[in-house]
């Protein structure tokens, strides 16, 4: 339809130009028009081309800078993320260090639900332990409430060879420190007191309970 339109143009510029009285110099003129109108268009369809390209350039751009700051913020946040975790990792772990330290201040002891019955791993002499149980039987009296009387009544002096700087290492069956589970009859001041005597010897309490009742039998076979 352009090309047709021209066409019909082109006919009438010819009519104007065969009516006027110079031919030659009306055609001249008419395609000297048509050429300034041509390069005018394509002059303008340049400028409209490259004005789209560097349009359609900065766009892209912009899209891509708002593509690498999304990212960049997702980025951050996940950082942020793990930050915050390892914040609260280092705060349970601290939480669950100090709840260890204080478990290591009481050496581990559970009290049952009457008071002053405390439960202990603690590490003793066997021969040690069956006096203790034969002495108990003697005395028609439970062993919790014989090692409460022991611990009560014996002054904090350690047996020979029960330093306080010897290895706190454990053995099974019938070695030096064998464990024996027990529960222990005691007041709540009398058991502070047995825990201090312990720290101030450099023993945990398990072990100071042992050394106590290992006294307390040698004290028993020299007075027999």
């Amino acid at each position: 339809m352009s090309r047709e339109r021209d066409a019909v143009q082109a006919a009438q510029l010819w009519i104007d130009v065969t009516q006027s009285a110079d031919p030659d110099l009306m055609a001249e003129r008419i395609l000297d028009r048509l050429e300034h109108q041509a390069e005018n268009a394509e002059a303008r369809q340049v400028s409209e081309e490259k004005f789209l390209a560097q349009a359609v350039e900065r766009m892209e751009r912009a899209a891509h800078a708002r593509q690498r700051a999304a990212r960049a913020a997702a980025e951050q946040r996940r950082v942020e993320g793990l930050r915050r975790r390892e914040m609260e990792r280092r705060r349970k772990n601290a939480r669950a260090r100090e709840r260890y330290r204080q478990q290591r201040l009481t050496e581990g002891a559970r009290v049952n639900k009457r008071s002053g019955m405390h439960a202990l791993a603690i590490q003793v002499d066997p021969r040690a332990y069956r006096a203790v149980k034969a002495e108990a039987l003697r005395r028609r009296t439970t062993i919790p409430t014989l090692i409460g009387e022991i611990l009560s009544d014996s002054s904090p002096t350690p047996v020979a060879g029960s330093s306080p700087t010897e290895p706190r290492w454990r053995r099974t069956g019938e070695g030096r420190k064998a464990n024996q589970h027990t529960r222990i009859d005691i007041g709540d001041e009398a058991w502070l007191s047995v825990r201090r005597h312990a720290i101030r010897h450099g023993l945990t309490t398990a072990r100071w309970v042992g050394v106590v009742l290992e006294t307390w039998r040698q004290r028993c076979d020299k007075a027999s």
